[in-house]
């Protein structure tokens, strides 16, 4: 009580009640940075599939089942870092503070990385229709060139 009244008398009582609790300002801060990470790793998570599908055919079958694996992952990693912390529990905090993470990640990072994967993805493929195109055109000539020879029989 003496304490109470000592923080009351000087104007931090709302302090000594979360220190009483075993909550303190270094230890809120330090878990919204963590999960402001734990929110920028689940971008990245993201971001690989997303990269699956700038490189593979995405077709609607294969765009929900990686969706459901990202989820699952997402879930995974932020009850993973919510266990050491607080004991397994997710509370709004974090949440917000991941989605937070994962919201700078996609702008910042993220969209930069993207683009320039959608820019190499492009290349590729119009180098690989290009390729195409190149022995396409080689069977075409193979074909014409050998329908012009006449078996001779001078040998």
């Amino acid at each position: 009580m003496q304490r109470k009244r000592r923080a009351a008398a000087d104007g931090n009582a709302c302090s000594a009640d979360m220190e009483r609790f075993g909550i303190t300002a270094w230890g809120q801060t330090r878990e919204w940075l963590l999960f402001l990470a734990v929110g920028a790793a689940l971008g990245v998570w993201y971001d690989l599939f997303r990269i699956g599908r700038l490189f593979g055919s995405p077709t609607a079958w294969r765009v929900f089942w990686q969706d459901i694996a990202a989820a699952a992952g997402a879930a995974f990693l932020t009850v993973t870092a919510a266990l050491p912390i607080s004991n397994g529990q997710v509370r709004p905090l974090h949440l917000l503070a991941a989605a937070l993470g994962a919201a700078a990640y996609y702008l910042t990072v993220g969209r930069l990385l993207y683009g320039i994967l959608r820019w190499t993805a492009r290349r590729c493929r119009r180098v690989g229709e290009k390729w195409e195109n190149f022995k396409r055109k080689c069977k075409i000539r193979q074909k014409s060139f050998k329908k012009h020879l006449k078996p001779t029989d001078d040998v």
